[in-house]
């Protein structure tokens, strides 16, 4: 783990004069129109865990890659975005202290860190916390194919599908976990795949 922490070190210093810091003055999100997600901090089973993970992005059919590093305590989360050269596009923190989330990015990057956060906790927070930030929607599990399979409905539109299947470097591994996300209404795919994960 020390190696990647080094290595992200790095990274931050080398492009500390580029980066565009801003502050986001609340928490909120919306999963569509007229669903609010409000960010949270980590379950007790992803509290000092980290990952690693590739994701490639799919927008109105343009295809991006980039990795993120996500590290989460149990009084907060940061997460720092890269090329698939190394060069940090942004990073993330989010405090439980404050009602604020400071983040960083490079300009022109059309990638909202934020909702970047929220699409990784819609996929890996537990469907019974979900379901409470979330009453409006209904939020089932089903299994297809030997895939577990979340779909996110709103009066039986459906909005968002994640499907999981087993990381062959961590089979049996319930942090270890692939993932193809898509949202229906916004017209974007995610495709994860987990490097590395272990504790902090």
């Amino acid at each position: 783990m020390y190696r990647y922490l080094i290595f992200l070190v790095l990274l931050l210093t080398g492009c500390a004069s580029v980066i565009k810091p801003n502050v986001i003055d609340n928490k909120l999100v919306y999963i569509t129109d007229g669903v609010p997600f409000r960010l949270s901090m980590p379950p007790a089973t992803w509290q000092n865990r980290f990952l690693l993970q590739h994701l490639q992005t799919q927008v109105n059919g343009e295809k991006k890659q980039l990795l993120f590093n996500v590290e989460m305590q149990a009084d907060g989360i940061s997460m720092v975005g890269l090329s698939t050269s190394g060069l940090e596009l942004f990073s993330l923190v989010m405090s439980e202290t404050q009602d604020r989330i400071q983040v960083s990015q490079l300009p022109l990057i059309e990638l909202d860190p934020k909702y970047v956060l929220a699409d990784f906790q819609l996929a890996f927070w537990p469907v019974e916390l979900l379901r409470k930030e979330l009453p409006s929607l209904t939020i089932e599990v089903e299994k297809s194919e030997g895939s577990l399979v979340r779909v996110f409905s709103l009066k039986q539109l459906k909005l968002i599908t994640i499907t999981y299947s087993p990381n062959e470097k961590y089979v049996d591994d319930k942090y270890g976990y692939n993932l193809f996300f898509e949202h229906h209404i916004r017209n974007y795919q995610l495709s994860i795949t987990t490097l590395e994960q272990g504790e902090i």
